[in-house]
């Protein structure tokens, strides 16, 4: 059993513009006794600053968020994740070096995700991929930064797989595993929910900023636009309901070609209890992201997803999918849909029956073997 502590540890995240990173954080810190304080860039504060039933704060700069270590003065700070500000342009170089020396400067201890998977502490020439256009960019930048972050305390999600020489741990929050039995409420105060139909099963579709940026450069607009529109007329013509999450131009050409869908919802931007409810209410979620954060919370409650592409980091770093695989699927059978594949609900229903003995099963049994958030606290402390 596990020590009480004399006090409960504030835990102070820095959340990037990821809503990977946000599911992260929620993740770790679900049912757990921590007193924990959110900043978030403005982007994602817009849609969750009243959703979340915890202290949100939105930053801005570096200063920003070093008052708030100062007023604060929490335990711990998560950089989720420290390897993104610059990426997502909320922070510039000499900022996250501000940030970095601000924290040490008073004693907080520093801990960081890590969307590589260990992978950029043994960085190379050959570590991203020569057809990446920013290739050269992202060598200089993270020759730069790794060193900066190599101190930190990393965390996973998984105990295997991770090849690195820095410091990590991976965790397990038992507490994202829904009640199957609960029978509450849909959440009303989503503001599109009004449209979900209690008729009919959803269908939810999740396609990223970057991984929408990735199939418009790779395919161009018009194809990508036309198979997404293939896929939600499949949808609507299989007597479910197709629900949309994914940046607004995306949507913008998909509302304008619906033709049929009349039962359509589009979502350009979810809070988190309302995208948790959705996650978990659907019947089939599908990616364009293999390694899609929220794919936790679908496997733990041995729900199905589906697999439309393999997703950005799998185009940017070349050695991703072989340490992805081993770290989040090992021993899994994973199956890509493909973005041609027309929706049958037979041939889902099959792939989701094989996903008990051929994905779940072996994911949570490794999951389950990292220690909960609580243990690495502790520890931390």
């Amino acid at each position: 059993m596990t020590e009480p502590y004399s006090h409960k540890p504030k835990l102070l995240f820095v959340l990037s513009n990821d809503y990977g990173e946000l599911f992260n954080a929620m993740y770790f810190l679900a049912g757990m006794e921590f007193q924990p304080v959110i900043l978030m860039p403005p982007r994602l504060f817009a849609v969750n600053q009243s959703s979340l039933s915890l202290p949100t704060h939105c930053y801005q700069t570096t200063n920003d968020i070093l008052e708030v270590v100062r007023r604060e003065a929490p335990d711990v700070v998560f950089l989720f994740s420290g390897y993104l500000y610059v990426i997502n342009r909320i922070l510039d170089p000499e900022s996250m070096e501000k940030l970095v020396i601000g924290c040490r400067s008073q004693n907080v201890k520093l801990v960081t995700s890590d969307p590589s998977l260990g992978i950029l502490s043994d960085l190379d020439s050959a570590t991203f991929s020569e057809q990446h256009p920013a290739r050269l960019w992202l060598q200089q930048h993270f020759a730069w930064l790794v060193p900066l972050l190599k101190d930190m305390l990393h965390l996973y999600l998984a105990p295997t797989g991770i090849s690195t020489n820095m410091q990590w741990v991976s965790f397990f929050n038992r507490h994202i595993v829904s009640n199957p039995n609960a029978d509450g409420p849909r959440p009303r105060e989503f503001p599109t929910w009004q449209l979900l139909s209690d008729a009919k099963r959803q269908w939810l579709f999740i396609l990223s900023p970057e991984d929408y940026g990735l199939q418009v450069g790779t395919y161009g607009q018009q194809q990508v636009h036309q198979r997404l529109l293939d896929r939600l007329q499949e949808t609507n013509r299989s007597g479910r309901q197709p629900v949309l999450i994914a940046p607004q131009p995306c949507l913008a050409a998909i509302e304008a070609e619906h033709h049929g869908i009349d039962d359509l919802v589009t979502v350009p931007a979810c809070d988190y209890p309302s995208f948790m409810a959705l996650l978990n209410d659907a019947e089939y979620v599908f990616y364009w992201n293999m390694f899609s954060a929220s794919i936790v919370a679908r496997v733990l409650n041995r729900l199905p997803f589906l697999l439309l592409d393999r997703g950005h980091l799998v185009h940017a770093m070349r050695n991703i999918v072989e340490v992805g695989c081993r770290h989040f699927y090992p021993g899994c059978q994973l199956e890509l849909l493909g973005q041609d594949a027309i929706l049958d609900p037979n041939l889902l229903a099959d792939m989701a029956e094989k996903q008990e003995q051929g994905i779940q099963i072996p994911v949570v049994d490794n999951l389950v073997r990292s220690p909960s958030p609580d243990e690495i606290v502790k520890s931390i402390l």
